[in-house]
């Protein structure tokens, strides 16, 4: 297995262990709703003070480089999770940490494939990481509630480990044939203010960062806030962990069939992009009113599906577009930077409406979010990749 398909893989088990309990830690742990919201905007505002450096270290020294920091950073994080025994302050710092680590992770794996593969194999390629990712999501995330529940040690005993792992992947890929650097004089001197004009230039890419701004607003509401929806509608905190492998199987059959289809899809991105996003608004929608239990979790998980689903997708629209590697760590960068401001708006805004106003008002914000979004990709959707 290349070593780019191990590192996908160890992250997955690693998403899948800490995405579906990591509320209800906090929770636990006597952390107040309203600081739940915050500690994702300490994050996502270290992320986004960090993502052009680190994109631009990336295109600089490598994408294996950013990797290893990225690991680091992550076991650093979730050993201060482990010892923070309730004081918010440990847990601030770690929102640092992991701002700092997503950071790194921005735009790596894509510049280590293209590094390594064929242009032309490139989409497929980033596609089939990102299948490698979900599958292991969904083997861990379906255990995730029930090691919580056995024992919280072994739990973040698990994570560590399994970061620590992906430390040592990108050092024994070192010496691997296959893997050449970033070495001439103009890939290195590819510059933030380059790239940001690029994106300016470039219609699809400008509408690509537009729809990502929206999404993300809506998907981190939905991404903060789906644990304590189940449980004030009386569901059990352990079906998180059910919400959280279904939404994982139902992006990894989604991504294959675009995998699949690739080149239609890619030759009609925003067709399928506002498809997305308009299935979005329509379950935040439906979220608001009293469905059952089981409709609930079914909703869920395929509105948690959505970002997972955009993501390989924009990301290979970008590589395909752009025949520069360093200009393709720093634009990916870019486009994570403008997420990062929407999720910090999202946890300072979104945070406030569902303290004063409630989980289904917030849900009904996320529904206009994905409807603008939603707007634009179909008002675009006769535009045809070239």
């Amino acid at each position: 297995m290349p070593y780019y398909h191990a590192y996908a893989l160890l992250r997955g088990l690693a998403l899948g262990l800490c995405i579906p309990v990591h509320e209800l830690f906090l929770c636990e742990n006597g952390c107040p709703m309203l600081h739940i919201g915050l500690l994702g905007t300490v994050m996502e505002s270290c992320k986004l003070v960090c993502e052009l450096p680190t994109g631009k270290i990336t295109a600089a020294y490598g994408a294996r480089y950013s990797l290893i920091w990225a690991s680091v950073l992550a076991v650093i994080c979730w050993t201060g999770y482990f010892v923070s025994n309730g004081q918010l302050v440990f847990y601030y710092a770690c929102a640092l940490l992991m701002g700092a680590s997503e950071a790194f992770l921005t735009g790596s794996m894509e510049t280590w494939i293209i590094q390594q593969v064929p242009r032309t194999h490139a989409t497929q390629t980033m596609l089939t990481n990102s299948r490698i990712t979900i599958a292991s999501c969904v083997l861990s995330g379906g255990g995730s509630g029930w090691l919580y529940k056995q024992s919280v040690a072994s739990y973040f005993a698990c994570i560590i480990f399994v970061h620590i792992l992906n430390v040592f992947l990108p050092l024994m890929a070192k010496n691997s044939p296959a893997m050449p650097h970033i070495s001439s004089k103009s890939d290195n001197q590819v510059s933030i203010l380059a790239s940001v004009r690029y994106i300016g230039k470039q219609k699809r890419l400008m509408r690509i960062v537009v729809t990502g701004f929206f999404v993300t607003m809506a998907c981190d509401m939905m991404m903060r806030y789906y644990q304590p929806l189940l449980w004030e509608r009386a569901i059990d905190v352990t079906y998180s962990g059910v919400v959280f492998t279904t939404a994982a199987i139902v992006a990894w059959f989604t991504i294959g069939l675009i995998s699949r289809y690739k080149n239609r899809v890619l030759n009609y991105p925003f067709a399928v992009l506002g498809g997305l996003d308009a299935l979005g608004a329509g379950i935040c929608i439906l979220l608001t009113t009293r469905v059952g239990h089981w409709s609930t979790i079914t909703l869920l998980a395929v509105l948690l599906s959505i970002e997972d689903i955009r993501s390989p997708l924009i990301k290979s629209l970008v590589s395909q577009h752009n025949t520069h590697v360093a200009h393709t760590a720093i634009i990916l960068s870019v486009c994570a930077t403008v997420e990062s401001a929407a999720e910090i708006l999202a946890g300072a805004i979104l945070g406030w409406v569902v303290e004063v106003k409630g989980l289904n008002t917030g849900f009904l914000v996320s529904a206009m979010l994905f409807a603008c979004a939603a707007g634009i990709g179909l008002f675009s959707c006769n535009y045809r990749s070239s």
